[in-house]
């Protein structure tokens, strides 16, 4: 049973707070990347210079944002919330390039080749940022959880070609362990997709939701109902959805009772 209904939420947080809590998000996106990556991790933020690092030349034309990034060299979890601290207004910035820099600060704190051996063979050079603008399924899960697999399903699958007597396989690559963070998807109730648990049921109560092209966020403020035990779940919650492109003045709040599936 679900009730929709607009609200505000309790306590909403000061702007100082909300700055904090991106600045932390932001570390731990590209700490998590860099860690899945190495031994000895380094994560590397890009944030901008005023001045341009790199000329045009047959091969590169500028495009406004790489030229003028700069790549820290960070190794510890510590030292790069300071740094995305003190730089957080330019990835907050609504009309700046705020995500391009995450994307980079990620790829490049995974490494290069370790994204193209991420994905699915066939999918290796494919890019992060698809037709449109869009970000490709690898650039979300390289954020999400770490490494640019191609798929949402629990771990690996394997397809054979059995066609004619061949002996063809082909390996899926999807999360391979419980993400922090969820992801859920409209395509899925059209088949397109399938999701599995350990992006449904993250270890906390927070679900990026993609539909209609683009990405919202679906959260709650008690824990208990992602617990790991089931009769630590409440049977009775509440949900609260915001969609930064849906016109919002609150976030709406879905009020769940598990009792009446």
């Amino acid at each position: 049973y679900f009730r929709a209904s607009r609200t505000t939420l309790r306590n909403p947080p000061s702007r100082p707070r909300r700055q904090r809590a991106l600045s932390r998000a932001i570390a731990r996106i590209v700490w998590r990347c860099c860690a899945t990556a190495q031994d000895d991790p380094v994560a590397r933020l890009c944030t901008p210079m005023s001045s341009s690092a790199v000329e045009r030349t047959a091969s590169y034309i500028p495009d406004g944002v790489t030229e003028r990034i700069r790549v820290w060299r960070l190794r510890s979890l510590d030292d790069l919330e300071a740094v995305v601290d003190y730089h957080v207004d330019h990835f907050a910035d609504p009309r700046g390039p705020g995500a391009l820099y995450l994307l980079y600060s990620a790829l490049l704190s995974r490494t290069v080749d370790k994204v193209r051996a991420d994905g699915d063979a066939e999918c290796r050079h494919k890019r992060l940022v698809a037709r449109h603008g869009y970000a490709s399924q690898e650039a979300v899960n390289l954020l999400v959880v770490g490494r640019a697999r191609s798929n949402v399903f629990d771990g690996s699958r394997t397809l054979e070609d059995t066609v004619q007597g061949s002996n063809d396989k082909v390996q899926l690559r999807g999360i391979s362990q419980r993400a922090d963070v969820g992801l859920l998807t409209l395509d899925e109730a059209y088949n397109y997709y399938h999701v599995g648990d350990f992006l449904k049921t993250p270890r906390r109560p927070i679900w990026i939701v993609y539909a209609e092209s683009h990405y919202a966020v679906l959260f709650a403020d008690d824990r208990h109902i992602v617990h790991n035990a089931p009769r630590r779940r409440p049977e009775v919650f509440d949900l609260f959805y915001w969609d930064g492109l849906g016109g919002q003045d609150h976030p709406i709040r879905l009020s769940v009772d598990s009792t009446a599936f």
